[in-house]
């Protein structure tokens, strides 16, 4: 007595995953590597009415009862009065779609299990409907295949959530990778001459948190291009006569060095766009580029505060195209007219004020450790008289630049108005 015919005897038309049996199923067991990367492609195959199983495994090959890998992990109950002739139909149609696939190439694309199991159902037909293909049949088992236990959903699911966490964990982890400027990266760098025939450094896409040892470059490049980093502050720059342009795009800068326009005496064109800078007052170091014509800040909060196109005009009066828009000779007059008025002068102290408030909370750790010194250190050796100097101090400061230096006068210990008494001197006083 074959296996068939002993299952025949057992089999009442109800399901036993435990003996492998699927009356009149359709079943389904992912493909290693394959399903772990795509959960809704796997291996299909076709039970008799007794729950012997076909599938098309390989060319020339129809398994039965020996499902290629693996047991089934979901199925698809059929009824059977969508067959018409019953489960003599079904079983007939099942074998002569195993006939006929005994003589065919495998192909995973266009000729695989899913058109074995389609072509048995499309000539029972089941549901009347002769067009099943292998695309209806993912669908099918996709959406209405019901697991076999606990198990095999976590056979089914896990791999795929293992990787593609594992993936998305790994791509998040990538932007916490800082990558150091080194004299290696910038020798190992693509250098190239660019479109209008100038030296070009190409540093993007480098995980950068931090610009320096540009001095390895000897000052050879007219361009430089640091877009698509983790740069969070303008500065660092060596003295560099032929720099024209410098590409900072799509970084985290917040804040600018005072001594940055300085650095760069030649600088023509400086792109920012999308970046943190939030304040106008932050842009002031900007005013000490003088042969800054073209500039571009879009993408930054501070293009969204008050007054930001006259104030960039006003100080900094050479530059010709702000955010790719020319500017005009009314607008010059316009930002001329408001900054050299009383409004405009509060509104310029207000905003340098403001500047030296987000530059406190920048990102840099180690600016915000000195400051934190400075400030402590004021407020347990200074007197009374001597704090007041240095609020007044802060007070009158219109420019980043008198900040810097008030930050610098009291990181010596000395007050904005004169060097600390000694002690000596003090006695000699009372």
């Amino acid at each position: 007595m074959d296996k068939e015919e002993q299952t025949a005897q057992v089999i009442d038309g109800r399901v036993d995953a435990k003996n492998n049996r699927f009356p009149l199923c359709l079943v389904w067991t992912p493909i290693p590597f394959i399903s772990w990367l795509l959960p809704f492609i796997g291996h299909l195959g076709i039970a008799l009415s007794t729950g012997v199983i076909h599938d098309f495994s390989t060319s020339g090959y129809v398994s039965e009862d020996h499902m290629a890998f693996g047991k089934p992990c979901r199925y698809y109950k059929c009824d059977l009065i969508m067959v018409l002739g019953k489960h003599q139909q079904w079983d007939r149609c099942v074998r002569m779609a195993s006939n006929e696939y005994r003589s065919r190439q495998h192909n995973i694309f266009w000729d695989n299990c899913h058109s074995h199991v389609a072509l048995a159902l499309n000539l029972m037909p089941y549901g009347r409907n002769a067009n099943w293909n292998m695309l209806k049949l993912c669908v099918l088992m996709f959406f209405k295949g019901r697991y076999v236990s606990v198990l095999a959903f976590l056979q089914h699911w896990l791999p795929p959530l293992i990787i593609y966490g594992l993936t998305i964990g790994f791509g998040r982890c990538t932007h916490l990778i800082m990558v150091k400027l080194t004299s290696d990266l910038i020798a190992d760098s693509p250098q190239l001459l660019n479109v209008i025939r100038e030296r070009e450094l190409c540093l993007q896409n480098s995980r950068i948190h931090r610009i320096e040892n540009l001095g390895t470059t000897m000052d050879t490049f007219e361009t430089l291009n640091f877009s698509n980093n983790d740069i969070v502050k303008l500065e660092n720059f060596p003295l560099l006569f032929r720099l024209q342009t410098l590409y900072m795009a799509n970084n985290r800068i917040s804040s600018i060095d005072t001594h940055f326009g300085t650095a760069l005496p030649y600088l023509k064109t400086l792109v920012l766009t999308d970046n943190c800078i939030a304040e106008l007052g932050e842009l002031e170091p900007l005013s000490k580029l003088q042969r800054l014509e073209y500039l571009c800040l879009i993408g930054n909060p501070v293009t969204r505060v008050a007054h930001y196109r006259d104030f960039v005009i006003y100080k900094i009066p050479q530059v010709r195209v702000l955010d790719y828009r020319r500017v005009r000779l009314k607008e010059r007059e316009s930002a001329n007219a408001f900054f050299t008025s009383s409004d405009g002068e509060e509104f310029m102290k207000n905003s340098v004020k403001k500047a030296t408030i987000s530059m406190a909370l920048a990102v840099d750790e180690s600016m915000t450790d000195t400051t934190k010194e400075v400030e402590d250190s004021m407020e347990s050796n200074r007197t009374a008289e001597q704090i007041e100097m240095i609020k007044e101090a802060i007070e009158n400061a219109t420019s980043l630049e008198e900040l810097e230096e008030l930050k610098e006068t009291l990181a010596r210990n000395e007050v904005p108005n004169g060097k600390e008494k000694s002690d000596d001197v003090e006695e000699m006083e009372l």
